[in-house]
């Protein structure tokens, strides 16, 4: 891979912007000698839509959020001083609605052995496809756990309290567990859920095996297993 500069832009405009100059770009003679290729580094992911295991459309989102990178068709490391932009190629891409900030200066680009590591961290997330599931707040009913509460507290004799204990425990002992699985599987939480990103492999390969309807709690459990394993 060649040299690249960094644009920062506004986030959630970064696919519209990389089509912006990507479409200068290829009505500008220097950026066609000069420029190799424009990234966004994205991914596709789609969500789950119900307890079928339907999908929604897919879309893309930045795996790098609010950057894009200019490879340049040149080679030098990061310690470069020499190399640039042409100021023709800078002004063009500065004056693209979306656009905050261009890392063009001297010692500010990021050398081709680097961004070649840089692709090469992120490929796998790049070239496999994700399914968005929004992740149930609690293993267990509430009223499983309110139901037990109740048996422990109206508990008459010393083998019932131990009886309610037990199942008390049981059930923060699977909550935990879960929180733990959720933990390991990178839960992010966003507008008010919880969600957590698949591989579409995996899931597929989990689905067509599951009844229908199909519990999230179950579904979580089995792909956690699948990709911890």
């Amino acid at each position: 891979m060649g040299a690249a500069f960094a644009i920062q832009v506004k986030t959630g405009r970064e696919q519209s912007v990389k089509k912006l100059i990507e479409w200068a770009f290829e009505r500008n003679e220097i950026a066609q000698q000069w420029v190799k290729a424009v990234h966004t580094f994205t991914q596709r992911t789609a969500k789950m839509l119900d307890d079928t295991g339907r999908l929604g459309k897919h879309t893309e989102r930045p795996v790098i959020p609010g950057y894009i990178f200019i490879e340049m068709n040149y080679a030098v490391d990061d310690e470069n001083r020499t190399a640039y932009l042409p100021h023709q190629l800078w002004h063009l891409v500065k004056s693209v609605p979306g656009v905050l900030k261009l890392f063009a200066n001297a010692g500010q680009i990021i050398g081709s052995e680097t961004f070649q590591e840089l692709f090469e961290r992120i490929e796998p997330q790049i070239q496999n496809e994700q399914v968005e599931v929004t992740v149930p707040e609690m293993i267990m009913e509430e009223h499983e756990m309110v139901a037990a509460c109740a048996a422990f507290n109206d508990a008459q004799t010393v083998h019932e309290k131990r009886r309610a204990e037990q199942t008390l425990k049981r059930i923060e002992k699977i909550r935990r567990i879960y929180r733990q699985t959720l933990d390991r599987l990178g839960v992010f939480y966003r507008n008010g859920k919880h969600i957590v990103n698949i591989p579409k492999q995996v899931f597929e390969k989990t689905i067509s095996r599951m009844p229908q309807p199909i519990p999230k709690p179950r579904l979580i459990k089995v792909m956690s297993m699948v990709m911890l394993n």
